[in-house]
C-alpha cells in the first residue's frame, strides 16, 4: 500500500504537469514557437526547476499537448477494451471519438499555431498511437461483430476525420456526421450522440 504522503505527492505532481501543459497550450495558441521557458513557468504558477523536473526543455514543452492528449487516449481506449466485452459496441467507439474530438477543438489554436498533423506530429507519440490502435481496433471489431458499425467502416479512417473536427461551435454536428458514415442502419446517430452529450454536461 503506498502511504499517504506519497500518494498526495504523486497527485501534486501530475497536478503541477498539467498546469504546465495547459500553459503552452494558452500560450502557444496566442504566441507560437517564439513563447518563452519564462513565460511558460509564469502562467502555470511554478517555477523554472519545478518545470525542468518536469520537461526537459522547449521541444519536450511545445510537444507536450499531443503528447498528453495522445496518453489520454491510450490510457482512456485501453481501459475500455479490457472491460466487458458485453458492455461495448458502438457507444464505446464513439465515445473515444467524442473524448478526442473535445481534444482537439480545445486544442485548435495551439494545433494551428504549429502547424501539426493531428495524428503523425510530434513524432514522439508514435509509441502511444502503436499502443492505441490496436486497442482501439479491438473496441471497432466487436461493434462490427454486433451489426452496429459499417463492414467497410476503418477505425484509422474514423480518427483521421475526428482529429479534423476543430470547431468547437460545429463540433457536436460533424461528430453526428461522422457517426452517421460509420454506423449500420439500425443505429440512430443523433440520438446516439446527443446521448453521449447529455452524459457529459
Amino acid at each position: 500500500m503506498v502511504p499517504q504522503d506519497v500518494a498526495a505527492s504523486r497527485i501534486d505532481a501530475r497536478l503541477t504537469r498539467v498546469a504546465i501543459i495547459r500553459a503552452v497550450r494558452d500560450l502557444v495558441a496566442v504566441k507560437g514557437e517564439g513563447v518563452s521557458i519564462r513565460e511558460i513557468a509564469d502562467t502555470a504558477g511554478v517555477g523554472s526547476a519545478t518545470l525542468y523536473r518536469h520537461f526537459d526543455g522547449k521541444k519536450d514543452l511545445l510537444d507536450s499537448v499531443s503528447m498528453h492528449r495522445w496518453s489520454q487516449m491510450c490510457h482512456a481506449t485501453q481501459a475500455r477494451a479490457a472491460a466487458e466485452p458485453a458492455a461495448q459496441g458502438i457507444r464505446r467507439v464513439v465515445g473515444i471519438i467524442d473524448m478526442y474530438t473535445r481534444m482537439t477543438t480545445s486544442d485548435a489554436q495551439y494545433i494551428q499555431a504549429l502547424g501539426l498533423r493531428v495524428g503523425h506530429d510530434p513524432t514522439g507519440i508514435g509509441p502511444l498511437r502503436d499502443a492505441f490502435d490496436p486497442s482501439f481496433a479491438r473496441l471497432w471489431a466487436v461493434a462490427q461483430e454486433r451489426s452496429e458499425i459499417r463492414p467497410a467502416a476503418h477505425p484509422n479512417d474514423a480518427i483521421e476525420m475526428a482529429g479534423a473536427i476543430r470547431q468547437s461551435n460545429r463540433r457536436l454536428q460533424m461528430l453526428t456526421l461522422l457517426v452517421a458514415g460509420i454506423a449500420t442502419p439500425q443505429i440512430d446517430p443523433d440520438k446516439l450522440v446527443l446521448e453521449l452529450y447529455l452524459r457529459d454536461k
